[in-house]
């Protein structure tokens, strides 16, 4: 919810019995030491939901749209399952000891395994260097609060409290509709306990340093508004609908849309793609004048709703959606992943069944013809790539079901790539201890595939820094550990959900038997400082914290076989190739190649190239339509690679975030003419 405010606050916060106009400290005691979750404890969702509307005080102006966020999403926390009496409200005239003794309430009902969902909608101020604050209806003036007044609750304490919970084992969700909410994110727990935390932030960057985090300790989830965050009547196309924000109504059907099992991750992505969809706002635009959404969590591959420590088996999604209820949609066939269409209207045709049938159904805000018996149709317009599109079953304006799926828009005959391609090139050949031998061929095969996937594949190898710097090279020759992981970490500042990035690696590699680690050896490496390398587990969670659809790796080094656990490969038989390619594409893809299984392998024997390098470079000049990063590795890398060498390439998939999707290299000129410029 955007607010008009524009003034600045800062509370103090003090022990509890303190003076009589201060804010009392928010965490209930002052130490308590974590616990292993109690197997006897049913774990819940417990819920405070805060609208405030009435300001009366301090030049504020009052609010519509708060009450009926707090309606909305406690409805969609109910319908998914969620019981109401978790549920807590504060609406319209909300003071801050209401607010404190509310959520001190609910904090100290909390048990380990159990999840807290605080949402607030509301005015809010920012003091810079500081955290947003949450401003109520009892805020007097700016000056006041400054003093310590009442009204304002600086962001600080609330985090002091998030953390408090976690510490006791309960998962907390935070979820801010107000102006200033992106101030929030890099402090909700993960960066204050240094914790392994991901946050999609496109245009800045606050992610913790690697750190394993506490077996028992409780997962965090933030969910920020973006500051161009607007207000809608809902339901769509009705001029008496009570009037909402429409941030708030997409992370709302996002939760829906998701039935509750879908991951964090998943919920951004959708949630997003909602509110652009029915703000009419450009996320692309919001990115360049970093005003748009934050979602940040230290579990981002675990549902928002979930019971349980989120270390442990118990881990388990409370959610189950409406049973009662369903949308069935007839036209377009949907599968999996995303349905190819070759035009630019798409035909929605479907049925709801409810009893009672729903008041109305829309699509991406546009209402559809509904029939007696349930079934319904719209014709919507679609732009060229990928489209989402939200069916809404409408009860009322705080009473839907959602129905979410995507469809690949392309005209005929021609298949489009989404999102940016972009290329990490790793070449280490000299190196400074002297125990490590000097290699012939990695500069060659860096330089080589670097130029061929520019030119031909369309990937790029720099990242622009702004207007006044020069653009960041990724293509790394004799690198130290540094400027490998600064290469792979700049890439979260640039990169967005629906780009590629290839990784590609040729240097030492070294394995370690005494703790089955696979390392790569920067130039700066020591043979007696294991520190000093770069493990498996560095590039995987370098690679985790990216948010995007694909993510292929190659590396030509020695026992690069042993940095992930062998997957199953993708088939990529079927009648429709260009059907299967769109839909390869739509699904996230986690893809490691490796140059040899556990062992060494060959610094030559490829003609100035590496006999591995040799073969993919070959292979890529060789292939003249698209074709898959496995169909890359089963019809050239193996035979190639195999019959010339003792050596035998693996294809793995990675652990996390493989979704079974593949990314597909498009050579110039390839299946269609529309491609986009790197």
């Amino acid at each position: 919810m955007q607010t008009l405010a524009t003034w600045i606050v800062a509370v103090a916060v003090t022990p509890v019995g303190a003076a009589e106009g201060v804010l009392p400290a928010l965490i209930p005691s002052a130490q308590v030491v974590p616990a292993a979750c109690p197997a006897s404890h049913t774990a819940s969702v417990h819920a405070l939901l805060v609208g405030v509307t009435d300001y009366s005080g301090g030049g504020l102006g009052r609010l519509s749209g708060p009450g009926n966020d707090v309606s909305l999403f406690g409805q969609a926390l109910r319908n998914s399952g969620v019981p109401g009496e978790k549920v807590v409200n504060l609406v319209g005239h909300v003071t801050q000891s209401q607010f404190v003794q509310a959520l001190q309430t609910l904090a100290l009902r909390a048990r380990c395994s159990d999840t807290l969902v605080i949402a607030y909608s509301g005015h809010a101020g920012m003091l810079a260097g500081r955290l947003p604050s949450m401003v109520f209806s009892d805020f007097e003036s700016v000056d006041d609060a400054r003093r310590g007044g009442r009204g304002a609750l600086d962001g600080q304490a609330l985090i002091g409290l998030f953390d408090w919970l976690r510490d006791r084992g309960v998962n907390v969700a935070f979820v801010a509709d107000t102006f200033h909410a992106p101030g929030f994110s890099g402090h909700a727990g993960p960066v204050a306990r240094g914790e392994d935390a991901w946050t999609w932030q496109p245009w800045s960057s606050k992610l913790a340093s690697p750190q394993e985090a506490m077996p028992e300790r409780g997962a965090f989830y933030g969910v920020f508004a973006p500051a161009a965050a607007s207000e809608g009547r809902l339901p769509p196309g009705d001029v008496n609908g009570k009037v909402f924000g429409l941030w708030t109504y997409a992370v709302a059907n996002a939760l829906l849309s998701e039935g509750g099992q879908g991951t964090f991750r998943k919920l951004a992505s959708t949630a997003q793609a909602i509110f652009e969809t029915s703000s009419g706002q450009s996320l692309e635009s919001m990115r360049k004048q970093g005003t748009g959404p934050v979602f940040e969590s230290t579990h981002p591959d675990r549902p928002m709703l979930a019971l349980g420590a989120p270390n442990s088996r118990r881990d388990v999604p409370l959610m189950r959606g409406r049973e009662d209820r369903s949308i069935d949609i007839t036209s377009p066939p949907l599968q999996r992943g995303a349905t190819a269409v070759s035009r630019s209207t798409l035909s929605i045709q479907g049925r709801v069944r409810g009893d009672p049938l729903p008041k109305s159904v829309t699509a991406n805000q546009s209402v559809a013809r509904l029939n007696p018996d349930g079934t319904f149709s719209l014709d919507l317009p679609i732009q060229k790539g990928e489209n989402r599109i939200a069916v809404v079953a409408w009860w009322s304006e705080v009473d839907f079901l959602p129905k979410a799926f995507t469809v690949m828009a392309n005209d005929a005959g021609v298949l489009t790539p989404p999102g940016k391609r972009c290329a990490v090139v790793i070449a280490n050949q000299r190196y400074q201890d002297g125990g490590y031998d000097a290699l012939a061929t990695p500069h060659a095969d860096a330089q080589a595939l670097a130029d061929l996937l520019t030119s031909r594949y369309g990937f790029i190898t720099t990242l622009p820094r702004g207007a006044d710097a020069p653009a960041s090279p990724l293509v790394l020759k004799d690198s130290t550990r540094a400027e490998m992981l600064g290469a792979l970490s700049s890439l979260r500042r640039t990169l967005q959900p629906e780009d590629s990035l290839l990784v590609f690696y040729a240097g030492h590699g070294v394995y370690e038997r005494e703790t089955g680690q696979a390392y790569w050896l920067p130039v700066d490496a020591n043979r007696d400082e294991p520190h000093t390398w770069l493990s498996a587990h560095d590039i995987q969670t370098s690679i985790a914290r990216l948010n995007v659809r694909h993510v292929l790796v190659i590396a030509d080094s020695c026992f690069s076989g042993a940095f992930v656990q062998r997957g199953e490969a993708n088939t990529d038989s079927g009648a429709d190739r260009q059907a299967l390619l769109g839909n390869l594409m739509l699904r996230s893809s986690r893809r490691f190649i490796s140059s040899g299984a556990n062992e060494p392998v060959s610094d030559g024997g490829g003609a100035g190239h590496s006999v591995f390098a040799r073969a993919l470079i070959d292979a890529l000049r060789a292939e003249a339509k698209p074709f898959t990063a496995n169909e890359l590795f089963t019809r050239h890398l193996v035979s190639n690679v195999g019959s010339r060498s003792k050596q035998l390439p693996q294809l793995f998939a990675m652990k996390e975030g493989h979704d079974g999707g593949e990314l597909v290299f498009f050579p110039s000129p390839s299946i269609g003419s529309d491609r986009p410029k790197p």
